[in-house]
């Protein structure tokens, strides 16, 4: 990673985040306080980048983050928020503006087939579920990633997605492919989750 870009997205970072300067910590949200006992604000300018709340258990990071959100919110910044736990209700009233807000329980259901684009559908795939898995599961084979391929394009939901992988079956190819059941298991040991994981299940595995 360059010094000074985001490890995500590779946009370069606000400088105070390394050295920051006076007029940059007494202008703009008050977020805490320096060592020497200055205020540290966040510029308004700089709520175009990421911001990353680290520290233990009960340490106040969600709290600080809702009262980031609520102020930036008050000085006129359109929200909007993805509420995969349901930590955010409670505080929603205070919101006076257009805030966008999405929960689990609630309306954040997700189908990746809405995209119209069937690599974006499985970029995603990897980059989420392939991704968050052990590391000897990320990688498929050239057979698994054939039958992904086209259980994906015959699909047009997670659900169903699921269900052509484990009635996957072809005639004529013009190649061999060895040990289909095997190849069809691996497949859905890694799409698993979108079922047995609460958040994932919530938001993902849903019908059109």
């Amino acid at each position: 990673m360059a010094r000074g870009l985001c490890t995500y997205c590779s946009a370069p970072l606000p400088n105070f985040l390394h050295s920051p300067e006076p007029e940059q910590v007494n202008q703009g949200l008050h977020l805490g306080f320096l060592s020497d006992g200055n205020h540290f604000r966040i510029p308004l300018s700089h709520f175009g980048f990421h911001f990353a709340f680290f520290g233990a258990t009960g340490g106040g990071k969600t709290r600080e983050a809702m009262k980031l959100a609520i102020e930036s919110e008050k000085s006129g910044l359109k929200l909007l928020i993805l509420d995969v736990e349901g930590e955010w209700k409670n505080i929603i009233p205070q919101f006076k503006g257009e805030t966008q807000y999405y929960a689990t329980d609630h309306n954040l259901k997700i189908n990746p087939y809405d995209l119209n684009d069937y690599g974006l559908v499985k970029a995603l795939l990897k980059e989420t579920i392939f991704k968050g898995i052990e590391v000897e599961y990320q990688d498929i084979s050239p057979e698994m990633n054939y039958v992904l391929d086209r259980c994906i394009q015959k699909s047009t939901s997670i659900p169903e997605l699921i269900d052509n992988v484990i009635s996957y079956e072809e005639d004529n190819l013009p190649f061999e492919l060895v040990n289909l059941d095997r190849r069809k298991t691996a497949l859905l040991v890694r799409l698993e989750p979108y079922r047995s994981n609460p958040a994932l299940n919530d938001i993902f595995y849903t019908v059109p």
